[in-house]
């Protein structure tokens, strides 16, 4: 499905929520304030770098926030010596991809020796219209070993006016030589809670109706990534005739939402076959067997907490006031030891099916589970059934 709106930019152009809604300046960066806080005292003091590495998981805005630098640097109006102004000259070539200043490099796709020699032989060369010459190497890891040799000098001794910035998902597939002359920036999964309010953020600016329960639901199926967040929001639009409804974020899923999985939880231990029909059902209706594996760890985890500590870990965790209720009422069901062998269970299913483990595999394999769960109640009720008899 074209995860894409017919929305209006600012030169009336159609363009997706992600790229109309990219950050454009420091402040408007979602979950990573250690980040913006060393590049902004980067900034102000006037001791940027030669060379940055951010790492991260997908999406969480290394190329925005490499975007971001590159404009703070050339800004020629820049505002508290870091957040740059985006009217002026250089700030809009740069938002508009039309900067000859900054170059941006797929590794992916430029990862050969010539592609490196060929970016070499420009470095020397002064900025055509800004003060920094900055490179964006994306997917830095994909570049070959020979690249990487070709690549060193330059980025141990660039010239003053040049500024690399690598960017990568896998950092260990980066030669050390290369990191160890880059300041090297890790970038994290960004939290469900920034995800969900960045959505409602956007769906205010559009006029877009929303549930509360809808964003959260897209938020903890982005994984992290704000990116693919705000992709499932388009396409939930979508499906939702312009509202962001918990039926259309439901059909986008194909089931295996937080309160699927919650639902399946509370039929557990009950020697039914609903848990297996459940699963069955979810599965059919196209749920990815990895989100609901990694959703029941989540929940399990969260449910041996509550049973533990209680309402301090309640109070603590990011639960919606649904969620509150169901581990509230659905902890006192499980022992403690119950949970942990369904967090340790999950635990080791979770490699299994990011291999591609099939659906009817896991779901016999749950069952299975459910059945012992089952008969593990058996000894002890019949243990509390003499005791009363006594």
């Amino acid at each position: 499905m074209e995860a894409s709106l017919s929305l209006k930019g600012a030169n009336d152009v159609s363009v997706s929520l992600y790229r109309k809604y990219r950050p454009q300046v420091f402040d408007d960066v979602a979950g990573q304030g250690i980040v913006v806080d060393v590049l902004r005292t980067a900034l102000q003091r006037k001791r940027v770098g030669h060379a940055y590495l951010f790492s991260g998981p997908r999406g969480c805005g290394k190329t925005s926030v490499a975007r971001l630098l590159a404009k703070a640097l050339n800004c020629t109006d820049l505002r508290d010596g870091y957040e740059p102004c985006c009217q002026c000259d250089n700030c809009r070539a740069i938002t508009s991809g039309e900067s000859l200043d900054v170059v941006e490099i797929d590794g992916a796709s430029n990862n050969g020796v010539e592609e490196i020699r060929e970016l070499k032989s420009h470095v020397a060369l002064s900025p055509f219209a800004s003060q920094w010459k900055i490179y964006i190497i994306d997917e830095v890891h994909m570049l070959s070993i020979a690249a990487f040799n070709a690549l060193l000098k330059t980025l141990e001794e660039p010239p003053s006016f040049v500024l690399f910035i690598l960017a990568t998902t896998e950092p260990q597939k980066v030669p050390v030589t290369i990191r160890s002359r880059c300041q090297h920036i890790p970038f994290r999964r960004i939290e469900l809670e920034d995800i969900a309010r960045t959505l409602g953020t956007i769906a205010a600016k559009e006029n877009i109706p929303w549930e509360d329960e809808a964003l959260r639901e897209i938020a903890r199926q982005s994984d992290g990534a704000l990116r693919d967040a705000i992709s499932m929001m388009e396409q939930t639009l979508a499906l939702g005739g312009g509202e962001l409804t918990m039926t259309a974020v439901d059909r986008l899923f194909g089931g295996g939402t937080s309160a699927d999985l919650e639902e399946w939880i509370g039929a557990l231990k009950k020697g039914s076959p609903r848990p297996l029909l459940m699963m069955e059902e979810m599965f059919g209706r196209g749920a990815s067997p990895q989100r609901v594996v990694e959703g029941l760890f989540l929940l399990f985890r969260n449910l041996l907490a509550v049973r533990r500590w209680g309402k301090p870990v309640l109070d603590a965790l990011a639960l919606s006031e649904g969620e509150k209720v169901f581990f509230t009422e659905e902890s006192p069901r499980w022992r403690e030891e119950e949970l942990s062998a369904m967090m340790l269970f999950t635990s080791k299913l979770i490699p299994q099916v990011r291999l591609g483990l099939r659906s009817d595999v896991l779901s016999g394999l749950m069952a299975a589970k459910d059945s012992e769960l089952t008969l593990s109640e058996r000894p002890s009720a019949a243990h509390e059934g003499t005791a009363a008899a006594a």
